[in-house]
């Protein structure tokens, strides 16, 4: 729980970039307006991914439609999310040396194939 705890108040996009994030992904911002001359080249890039997104399939674009509906009433976040890592099993996700937690990592087995 200490790591957990430690991850607190450390997300890494600033909060205007996940605010227009989450206006543009639950519909409250429109993600086809034109340029906007104040957004940067990753919103501008955020925005065009989200307005591709119910062309993919009628399955994509129905959730599209779900979690707009969803959080059409929810307030956006007061501050940018923690992320935070809760997949801690020892010994395939915790490295530990001498006693203490030098690492964290989330990488899963896969069986290779021949041909791989």
């Amino acid at each position: 729980m200490q790591i957990i705890e430690m991850q607190a108040d450390q997300a890494s996009e600033p909060f205007d970039h996940w605010s227009y994030a989450w206006r543009v992904a639950t519909g409250q911002e429109s993600a086809v307006a034109g340029l906007d001359l104040n957004e940067t080249p990753e919103q501008s890039r955020l925005r065009q991914s989200v307005a591709r997104l119910s062309g993919y399939s009628s399955v994509v674009s129905a959730l599209v439609e779900r979690l707009r509906l969803v959080c059409a009433d929810a307030p956006r976040p007061r501050k940018a999310p923690d992320m935070v890592h809760a997949d801690l099993s020892t010994p395939s996700n915790v490295l530990v040396r001498d006693g203490a937690v030098v690492a964290v990592v989330d990488r899963e087995r896969r069986e290779r194939h021949a041909g791989d």
